[in-house]
């Protein structure tokens, strides 16, 4: 299975693993970055980072658990919005605070399912052979994704503000949102 005919069967896959490989390099590899530059007190910085690990344990279950009863392609759509609002919901509360970190675990609830979202959607739209090879394939577009977010998202934290850490999260599930929604639409 070549990657232009993953590509051509199931769009949504790769677009999806490809961006939820940036949210989740940006997360993974930038929080602590933001949490030093946003001035988040010293004793909360680890208790920050682990909220959207936390966050993932909690919510991967009913997600998955959803997405088996109704339409996998629904699920992703409301769970990168509903990520894309709390990235930016992020932005107005004080860095630290027991209500980001509480918004950290629901932000990391929303951000790692997607990606299992991504792969059994792509599951269901293959036939049982090329499941291995695609896994495969989405894996390498999932890493080019974590490699890419930070290599852009560093930059304009240096720049603009370190809550352009959030806006990157904003924007990456923004996208993924908009693309499944106009593939439902066309």
């Amino acid at each position: 299975l070549s990657f232009r005919e993953l590509a051509r069967h199931v769009p949504t896959g790769v677009i999806s693993a490809f961006w939820v490989g940036t949210s989740a390099g940006v997360l993974m590899g930038l929080g602590a970055v933001y949490a030093v530059a946003a001035e988040v007190p010293e004793d909360r910085i680890s208790t920050f980072l682990a909220a959207p690990l936390i966050g993932s344990f909690l919510l991967q279950f009913p997600i998955g658990w959803i997405s088996d009863r109704i339409s996998r392609r629904t699920v992703m759509f409301w769970v990168a919005a509903t990520a894309s609002a709390l990235a930016s919901l992020l932005t107005l509360v004080t860095p630290g605070s027991w209500f980001a970190i509480a918004l950290m675990v629901l932000l990391g609830g929303t951000i790692f399912p997607l990606y299992s979202l991504t792969i059994a959607f792509t599951a269901d739209w293959l036939p049982q052979a090329q499941l291995t090879p695609a896994s495969a394939a989405l894996v390498r577009v999932n890493g080019v994704g974590a490699v890419f977010g930070p290599l852009v998202a560093a930059p304009l934290m240096a720049v603009a503000s370190p809550v352009m850490f959030f806006w990157t999260l904003v924007a990456t599930h923004a996208v993924i949102a908009g693309y499944i929604a106009w593939r439902v639409v066309f």
